[in-house]
């Protein structure tokens, strides 16, 4: 929803902890090291070209092709 509503706008570690987490409360270091196992798995699962990591945050390519579908 974020890459199609904000395309080339990165999300730090914060933003990913609350999307990727909701409502949890986790410890600076603990939730930077949760994104960073997240990002490495995503990308070793075959993401790895979506991937983009800049020094302000995670985004997926603003140059790939990204459909939403809906789950019933």
């Amino acid at each position: 929803a974020h890459r199609l509503a904000s395309p080339g706008r990165a999300l730090d570690v914060q933003e990913v902890i609350a999307l990727g987490w909701p409502g949890e409360k986790v410890l600076h270091q603990a939730a930077t090291l949760r994104v960073y196992t997240a990002i490495r798995r995503l990308r070793k699962l075959g993401l790895g070209g979506a991937l983009v990591t800049r020094d302000d945050g995670y985004l997926l390519d603003p140059a790939l092709a990204v459909e939403r579908v809906e789950r019933l």
